[in-house]
């Protein structure tokens, strides 16, 4: 219970800063969108929002559906690993996306500032662009490190004969537990288990010396009167 108690702080704690990191990327691309002029050069920062709005939609829908009491298919383990999966992908790409091509060169030419030595607002704007660029390689880092170690954890307790893992919920998972298969354990485990068992008792031979032992019925006296004690009445007398 203990251990169950740690993967879920690990796995809120590990989610908490991903959104964290994600609002700060969101509100500096939706300074970025109304600073720029949009163009070829700027399509990153539609991107980014995008990306962005669908992490806070798929973490929050985890995070709610996985404490709920009904297992819902978007709050297992396989469809986890699928949306955190395509997330850290989609966040890596975005990283990619602000480090290489055109965009490099960009970064460069917001680095001139003015002749008379004045502040220029493309430094901060250029300190922002780098923001962006490290949190969306942090976030990917996170989220797919985090697919990683669930997938390997997921092949382990598969190949131990555990495979209702892939329809778990993963705060209600026991991960770190490698004992005997237990009650809901695979098919063939279960067959072979059930197979070195005694057959099964029956009720049948219960009931049957039940009503061996139960006792014929026997009438009684006075259900069945005797012609002899019927002849000794007198006339009058019943």
């Amino acid at each position: 219970m203990a251990i169950n108690l740690t993967v879920n702080i690990f796995r809120l704690a590990l989610f908490a800063l991903v959104m964290l990191w994600t609002l700060i990327v969101f509100i500096l691309l939706v300074n970025f969108q109304t600073l720029v002029i949009p163009s070829e050069y700027t399509s990153f920062i539609p991107f980014g929002i995008i990306v962005s709005v669908m992490t806070f939609i798929i973490l929050t829908t985890l995070i709610l559906l996985a404490r709920a009491q009904r297992n819902f298919m978007i709050a297992q383990v396989r469809s986890e690993l699928l949306f955190v999966g395509l997330l850290g992908f989609m966040w890596f790409a975005l990283g990619l996306y602000t480090s290489t091509g055109v965009l490099a060169d960009i970064e460069v030419e917001c680095t001139d500032g003015d002749e008379d030595g004045e502040w220029d607002p493309s430094e901060a704007l250029l300190a922002q662009y780098r923001v962006v660029k490290g949190f969306a390689f942090f976030n990917a880092i996170l989220l797919l490190a985090y697919v990683l170690f669930l997938l390997i954890m997921c092949i382990r307790h598969h190949n131990a004969g555990r495979k209702q893992v892939w329809t778990s919920r993963v705060p209600a998972f026991p991960w770190f537990f490698f004992g005997p298969v237990k009650p809901g354990q695979s098919q063939e485990k279960r067959a072979a288990a059930t197979s070195a068992l005694p057959p099964p008792v029956t009720a049948a031979p219960r009931r049957a010396a039940r009503h061996n032992s139960r006792p014929t019925h026997v009438s009684r006296p006075s259900e069945q009167p005797l012609l002899s004690d019927l002849s000794d009445l007198r006339p009058g007398e019943s």
